[in-house]
């Protein structure tokens, strides 16, 4: 779940920010509906964090390659 598209992100975000997208108001409906609920919001806050963590990945690629041009000098 690393490259998820613009286009469905954004259509989770819609779910995530609406107030009545949240378990406890839909459990209300059905045990099921909540259950789904929950897995959405968790998939988008996992897409929340990957998206943040992602400059920081590169960053350490980025270093890792210069520590080992600097071991090979070494």
């Amino acid at each position: 779940m690393t490259g998820m598209p613009d286009d469905i992100f954004n259509t989770l975000r819609g779910f995530y920010d609406n107030p009545l997208f949240r378990g406890d108001v839909v459990k209300d409906g059905s045990v099921a509906a909540r259950s789904l609920c929950l897995w959405v919001r968790a998939v988008y806050e996992f897409c929340l964090v990957h998206r943040a963590l992602e400059p920081k990945r590169q960053e350490l690629r980025k270093a890792e390659q210069e520590f080992e041009k600097v071991i090979h000098v070494i």
